[in-house]
């Protein structure tokens, strides 16, 4: 028994596309490292806060925020 290909969505299709594409920006590589340190210390720390995560951030990286940031 064979299985039929699944068809895509061409909607989808389009945004994978200019998702590959993509170049992150400085901010948006910020908010992806504070994203990914929060949701795996949340896991065994939930007393953990995305502003904790944050404040450790930009005292290990205070090159990554401008001065009035």
């Amino acid at each position: 028994m064979f299985l039929s290909q699944p068809t895509t969505n061409p909607i989808l299709e389009e945004l994978l596309k200019q998702a590959r594409n993509h170049k992150m920006t400085p901010k948006e590589r910020v908010l992806q490292r504070v994203s990914f340190a929060y949701g795996n210390l949340a896991i065994d720390h939930p007393e953990i806060t995305r502003e904790m995560v944050e404040e450790a951030d930009r005292e290990l990286h205070p090159e990554d925020y401008p001065p009035n940031d």
